[in-house]
């Protein structure tokens, strides 16, 4: 499992492995320039890590793809074809539209396959990027002026949400970049796409009247929504992730109030997973086909949250606060992870 914490990649170590402990080295991939501002969204299983940049003398943050030789801009702001550096899918220029000036990178399959949103002339658009890396806008559903991609599989199946005077409706998109509308629980006026697995399971939210439901689209062709509950006597729940498996993590709480990490397993009844030792709420944000958790526990007082920590779970240990778990010393502080 490689994750993800705020500009440095956690490798598992070998010896860790053979030991059957969940000991990571840590990597620094902040090869973003100076004087940038940057959110890192996405991690795929060779390294291949995705997000967003704001450079000094850009009008607009723009999605990037960090890899290993380097950093791409997957959209460019400043409204000029520039080049991509040497090594990253080639030399191509990049293409721009008239009328953007900012994008964002949510997801990145192992395929270097983006997906995220865009300016364009008419709104900000849902895009994936082709085989040269080139964002290309994903259909709009008809009617709607708005929309954004979230997750993205390994076969370039798409996820994320549309908008327009329907309110805000879950979207899956076919490799093609065909928009398919994803059903809602009944009652409700907004729902998202947050996460897919290589079936085509979907999981996300809905706001309900009886407030944010996680829900479970299933990979089948009528896309059924399946409201996945809360803990006993909690107002609100969400999903973030799902593995292969089935099996799908988030959170869920009271209104107003604390909230925990939690887990779905596959034809199973939500769990919660706690919070790491003097914390009060924490929410899972990815788990894996070995069934690893990751997330951020915290304490929250009265709205106030402080000491962030990123966490993994596994069945056999539990919670553990993955600054415990980087063998070499820093005086960074992991406060989110995700994978």
């Amino acid at each position: 499992m490689i994750l993800l914490c705020t500009g440095l990649a956690l490798i598992p170590a070998d010896y860790a492995k053979a030991a059957g402990t969940n000991f990571f080295s840590a990597t620094q991939v902040d090869v973003i320039p100076m004087g940038s501002n940057r959110l890192v969204r996405a991690v795929n299983d060779n390294g291949d890590i995705a997000g967003t940049v704001r450079k000094e003398d850009h009008r607009g943050p723009s999605g990037i793809v960090w890899r290993k030789d380097g950093l791409t801009e997957v959209i460019n702001n400043d409204k000029q074809a520039r080049k991509k550096p040497a090594g990253i899918l080639g030399e191509e220029e990049a293409k721009l539209r008239k009328g953007e000036d900012y994008s964002t990178a949510s997801a990145i399959n192992n395929n270097l396959q983006v997906v995220g949103s865009m300016n364009t002339t008419t709104g900000m658009q849902a895009y994936r990027t082709d085989a040269q890396g080139n964002p290309v806008l994903l259909e709009l559903p008809l009617g709607d002026t708005g929309s954004a991609a979230l997750a993205i599989n390994l076969a370039g199946k798409t996820t994320g949400w549309s908008s327009g005077p329907d309110g805000i409706r879950a979207v899956i998109w076919s490799p093609a970049g065909e928009a398919q509308i994803l059903p809602r629980l009944p009652g409700s006026k907004s729902c998202r796409g947050q996460a897919i697995n290589n079936s085509g399971d979907i999981a996300g939210v809905c706001d309900t009247v009886s407030g944010l439901r996680a829900v479970l689209w299933g990979g089948g062709s009528d896309k059924t929504a399946f409201d996945l509950g809360t803990l006993p006597g909690d107002s609100w729940s969400e999903a973030s992730g799902i593995n292969n498996r089935g099996d799908i993590v988030g959170a869920s709480g009271l209104t107003g109030g604390d909230h925990h990490a939690v887990i779905w397993p596959k034809g199973g009844a939500i769990e919660e997973l706690g919070t790491l030792t003097g914390h009060t709420s924490s929410k899972a944000l990815a788990i894996n086909n070995t069934g690893e958790v990751v997330g951020i526990s915290e304490y929250n007082s009265n709205g106030h949250i402080s000491d962030e920590r990123a966490f993994m779970w596994t069945e056999q240990r539990g919670m553990e606060d993955l600054n415990d778990l980087v063998l070499s010393s820093s005086d960074f502080v992991l406060s989110h992870a995700i994978a």
